[in-house]
């Protein structure tokens, strides 16, 4: 049996273009770009602990896979650890290969007490290879995909224009920058109160701001123009957010950031206002469609299927607690 041997990646552009003709031939279609994939490895890298490995064939990178600490989540001790072997290369060892190596690196300075990690559902091979290492589901993601071409804006404009009926109103966040000079502050507060409530088998940990500024303003597809508010008219107080993302490797293509909305202002029709701003903008930018994905209990899912999201395959979440 060949013994595969694999290096650590070392933030090249040739490193990152390989990786990305990986996971594009992995997953055509879900495609990224270079671009993308350097500002995720930045932020896993910039004040954390992570690890990526890379197997190659040839001048082709035929397997990947990285290990970080799940700095979002509360629980400590928690990481993050993800294998792609080309489709053509499987069942070879490699992924075993690179998982070894991850893990027996890790434990040289970290202490890992749990491992999450996950598959898409139309992937039962790597379904498997989770299951034989000890991993149980946690969650399900659920992923769905609006075409822009069937949209028509006509048939939503009374649920547009709710807001104003209950003393509230949308503007973009380009808009709201040349009115609040402390605008920075005011988004990242938000996002944190929206944040603490969205449904999740584990509890996030809030990040300190200037962190939150670094990987916000860091984020390849982030425009103000992209972004809108919910104000409370009376007060002027953000309410709710939704933004969307050109993080895709198609250019006519969105994914949709984050959606929420200030618990006490809930069920009066902001969540949906706030999207079909988006929609509206998004048409009117020529995009084909828009992606997003949301936990299989959060109520914003049904949402999206009430605007016209049809399901992707689901992304199923499991862990492992490790011994020790």
């Amino acid at each position: 049996m060949h013994t595969w041997l694999p290096t650590a990646m070392d933030g090249s552009e040739a490193d990152l273009a390989a990786l990305a003709r990986l996971e594009n031939r992995n997953f055509s279609d879900e495609p990224t770009t270079v671009e993308v994939l350097r500002y995720r490895a930045r932020k896993r890298q910039s004040f954390y602990f992570a690890l990526e490995e890379a197997v190659w064939s040839g001048g082709c990178m035929i397997g990947y896979g990285s290990l970080h600490r799940a700095w979002w989540l509360e629980q400590p001790g928690r990481y993050r650890i993800y294998v792609s072997v080309d489709r053509d290369w499987r069942r070879r060892g490699i992924g075993t290969c690179i998982w070894q190596r991850l893990l027996s690196l890790a434990m040289i300075t970290e202490r890992i007490r749990w491992l999450e990690s996950g598959a898409r559902e139309d992937r039962p091979d790597a379904l498997d290879f989770l299951t034989a290492r000890g991993f149980e589901l946690e969650d399900r993601v659920e992923k769905s995909e609006l075409t822009l071409g069937g949209f028509n804006p006509g048939n939503w404009q009374h649920q547009r224009t709710a807001p104003s009926k209950v003393g509230a109103a949308i503007c973009s966040l380009q808009e709201a920058m040349e009115r609040y000079p402390d605008w920075q502050q005011r988004l990242w507060y938000l996002e944190h109160r929206l944040y603490r409530d969205v449904p999740s088998a584990v509890s996030f940990r809030p990040l300190e701001f200037r962190h939150w500024l670094a990987q916000r303003m860091d984020s390849p597809g982030f425009s103000p123009d992209a972004c809108w508010l919910a104000l409370d008219q009376a007060t002027g107080d953000w309410i709710g957010f939704t933004n969307l993302l050109e993080e895709t490797g198609y250019l006519r293509g969105l994914d949709t950031g984050f959606t929420g909305v200030e618990r006490d202002w809930r069920r009066k029709g902001l969540a949906t206002a706030l999207k079909l701003h988006a929609i509206e903008w998004a048409l009117n930018e020529r995009f084909e469609y828009i992606r997003t994905d949301n936990g299989s209990n959060n109520p914003m899912y049904r949402l999206n299927l009430k605007l016209g999201f049809k399901p992707r395959p689901a992304w199923i979440g499991m862990v492992c607690e490790c011994p020790g």
